[in-house]
């Protein structure tokens, strides 16, 4: 008679949390999953952003839309391949990776967005079956073990603006959005599912725009992060033989997913007919989620040329900085990474379309080399 016994806390990892609580904290084994993709795009910078991604920019930017819009954004994130038998990706990149609607009324604009805060699926393959009678796992029987993750924040803004303050043609613009987060997580072995994850909660985002009367906006925003806490049910299986008496009651066991507070700021000008020019910071604290990371400061600048009429062009270069310390977590991360991004933007009616190719295989370590496509069309009514 043969019993298999598996026991998955979490595909991803897990790291020991506050005793008190009894609980086991989610590591994020790929922070850059976490980032708010204007970084990489030079059409969406933190001042002047798109409708299809209003969810993840400053929400004081919709106020520099006149009409009714509403937009939709893919994203594709290529695999990234830690060992043969190690990898990670985005979840279901069929899906919508955010989306925007905004409604503007004289002083005041309110919108409605979606975004993905997090997307994850990690899959461990080829795992060796060990037993009492074969600790070691000669028998050659293997399993595939996977975790997909995945927080869906649909969210509502609004943003109020004052003209004219220092100088004829100025306006200073304050904005607020409430995030609805959906967390859900399932664990899978051999694509069967042997565990699950969910919770909810709120979260907030306040900002500031000033766009002056010359070519020039300044803008600055400040993020809560995610802290939730869910349930692992069905946390174990008993693999057995049918005339077998093993039973095995699972014990829900508290999982923490927890995401850092961050504070951005973002500087857009014209310096040339044609040319914009938008450089972004972003400061994360990791180390208030994790102690053993350090806070995180990530930086882009992107370029933006105008072609033609129904044509532009952008240029851009993000830097991701790792917030583990060197010696945590070497197995996963060897350094930063730095992506190059370039982009094509066409206009026609009342629609714009997006296309942006972001990669990092040219300046980063191997275990960051990815690669990412994006897709956005927005309609203005």
């Amino acid at each position: 008679m043969k019993t298999i016994f598996i026991l998955i806390l979490s595909a991803s990892g897990l790291l020991a949390g506050d005793p008190d609580r009894i609980s086991q904290q989610k590591i994020i084994l790929n922070p850059s999953l976490t980032k708010d993709r204007f970084h990489l795009s030079g059409f969406a910078d933190f001042n002047s952003v798109p409708t299809s991604h209003i969810s993840t920019a400053n929400p004081a930017a919709i106020s520099h839309y006149e009409k009714i819009s509403a937009g939709l954004s893919f994203s594709y994130f290529s695999e990234i391949e830690f060992i043969e038998s190690l990898s990670l990706k985005r979840k279901r990149p069929w899906l919508p990776a955010s989306a925007g609607l905004v409604y503007p009324f004289r002083n005041i604009h309110f919108g409605a967005g979606y975004c993905q805060k997090y997307s994850e699926e990690f899959t461990s393959v080829l795992i060796p079956v060990t037993t009492p009678p074969d600790p070691g796992g000669s028998s050659g029987e293997t399993v595939t073990l996977k975790s997909e993750s995945v927080i869906h924040s649909p969210s509502l803004l609004v943003t109020y603006s004052i003209l004219n303050v220092l100088s004829k043609g100025d306006k200073l613009s304050f904005g607020g959005q409430i995030y609805w987060d959906l967390w859900r997580e399932e664990q899978l072995m051999d694509d069967r599912r042997i565990g699950k994850i969910s919770d909810d909660g709120l979260t907030w985002k306040v900002a500031m725009l000033y766009k002056f009367a010359v070519p020039l906006l300044i803008g600055i925003h400040y993020e809560k992060g995610v802290d939730m806490e869910g349930y692992v049910e069905d946390n174990a299986t008993i693999l057995s033989d049918p005339s077998s008496s093993s039973q095995f009651e699972p014990m829900p066991l508290p999982i923490l997913f927890r995401l850092p507070d961050k504070l951005s700021t973002g500087i857009t000008v014209r310096s040339i007919d044609h040319l914009w020019i938008s450089t972004n910071f972003s400061l994360m604290f990791w180390n208030d989620v994790y102690g053993s990371y350090d806070n995180e400061l990530d930086f882009s600048l992107n370029l933006k040329y105008q072609l033609s009429e129904y044509f532009s062009a952008s240029l851009g270069f993000f830097q991701n900085n790792n917030p583990r310390e060197q010696y945590d977590y070497d197995f996963f991360y060897e350094g930063d990474t730095q992506f190059l991004n370039a982009g094509l933007r066409t206009s026609f009616k009342n629609f714009e379309v997006r296309i942006d190719l972001s990669d990092s295989h040219f300046l980063s370590s191997r275990r960051d080399e990815t690669t990412l496509f994006s897709a956005a069309i927005d309609y203005q009514f």
